[in-house]
């Protein structure tokens, strides 16, 4: 192996593998042709049902490794199909509070994990994009897969600036407003929006497509963002390709349609960009990445970057389980937080997190080693 090669780990957290083992190893070696060496975290027990590619706490053993193992820069979902939500009990208990820097990549199912994963973790990057063992992965007419592989090289690609074919609930001819990418699938969205202790950051761009859902399911998915406070964060909705959603008469609703009854439900402006979901385009959407929408009296633009935003502290909403005395001489100080065994290497990394957010820290322990002593 090549010093230019990237590491990473292939996972299964979400559907069972419809590929042949020939094929899975043909893919593998494709792969590795363009520097990319992945280890297969693969589960061995079978699910009851074949719904998924094994049991949950086999699955989410195996993803914790993956995302824990410094080693591998970025973690690569084999494809997608059902069983991602699930995993979040056992990764609760399984993952510690700091992770190594790290790339997920996937979408459909596994935009729920990577979305749950940045939220946790700020130096998590998840990349809404083709899955491994995705048929258009390598089809030479694929030209988001470049970008894909520009990012999981490390390089950063150049913005995209691309035409939203419609855009509603704005007043005037001109606007203009930035926030950061959330990329989902509308589905995955709505589990979400069920999950304890995470959400949107505040005038987040929301980014949905969905697949094979009657028209009465996409409203009342998208009636659960809302009702769920999800939406109040948002200051933009972009919709992606929505394919096969069916209306009561059995005709398909076009995107610009549910891009109607969305803004109609939400008051929010509404684009379609038809370059991300389950059709031929897989254009990459990074989370948090910052995202420029403009619009003109002859056109609107979405300015797509590839950089992800820096973002300091957690970006999670648990309540507190102590509240810390504050001090009576000096009401505006941070109270002071004392650790012991701050030489962990998980305890020293709480402690960095206490001190970031402007805690008074200090710590005793015996013997304190590198890295952790510095």
């Amino acid at each position: 192996m090549g010093s230019s090669q990237k590491l990473g780990a292939l996972i299964h957290p979400a559907g069972k593998i419809r590929l042949s083992a020939e094929e899975q190893e043909h893919r593998l070696r494709q792969l590795q042709e363009l520097g990319l060496n992945l280890t297969e975290f693969a589960p061995e027990i079978e699910e009851q049902f074949e719904l998924t590619a094994g049991k949950p706490l086999d699955r989410a053993i195996l993803l914790a490794q993956a995302l824990t193992l410094r080693k591998f820069s970025y973690v690569w979902a084999a494809r997608g199909g059902f069983g991602t939500t699930e995993l979040v009990p056992f990764l609760e208990n399984l993952l510690p509070p700091v992770l190594p820097p790290k790339l997920f990549i996937g979408f459909s199912d596994n935009s729920f994990l990577g979305n749950y994963l940045a939220a946790r973790y700020p130096n998590m990057t998840y990349i809404h994009a083709n899955h491994a063992f995705d048929p258009l992965l390598l089809d030479p007419s694929n030209s988001d897969t470049s970008l894909l592989l520009q990012l999981i090289k490390g390089e950063s690609p150049k913005p995209q600036i691309l035409n939203a074919e419609w855009c509603s609930s704005v007043n005037g001819n001109t606007f203009s407003l930035t926030g950061p990418c959330i990329p989902f699938n509308l589905s995955l969205a709505e589990s979400f929006a069920a999950t304890r202790h995470v959400s949107f950051p505040e005038n987040s761009i929301l980014f949905l497509e969905d697949i094979n859902e009657e028209l009465f399911r996409v409203q009342r998915k998208f009636d659960s963002l809302i009702n769920a406070g999800l939406i109040d964060k948002c200051s933009a909705i972009i919709l992606g390709s929505f394919s096969d959603c069916k209306k009561a008469d059995g005709s398909v609703a076009s995107e610009q349609e549910i891009a109607e009854l969305f803004s109609r439900k939400s008051g929010k402006p509404v684009l379609v960009v038809k370059a991300f979901g389950h059709d031929d385009r897989r254009l990459p959407l990074v989370a948090h990445t910052t995202i420029r929408v403009s619009k003109s009296s002859n056109e609107i633009t979405v300015e797509i970057s590839f950089t992800a935003e820096n973002r300091n502290g957690l970006a999670t909403e648990f309540s507190a389980a102590l509240c810390p005395i504050k001090n009576s001489n000096n009401p505006d100080a941070m109270p002071q937080l004392h650790f012991t065994g701050i030489g962990g290497t998980g305890m020293a990394a709480v402690a960095g997190l206490f001190s970031s957010a402007g805690f008074s820290i200090s710590g005793s322990d015996n013997p304190i080693y590198p890295p952790m002593d510095e």
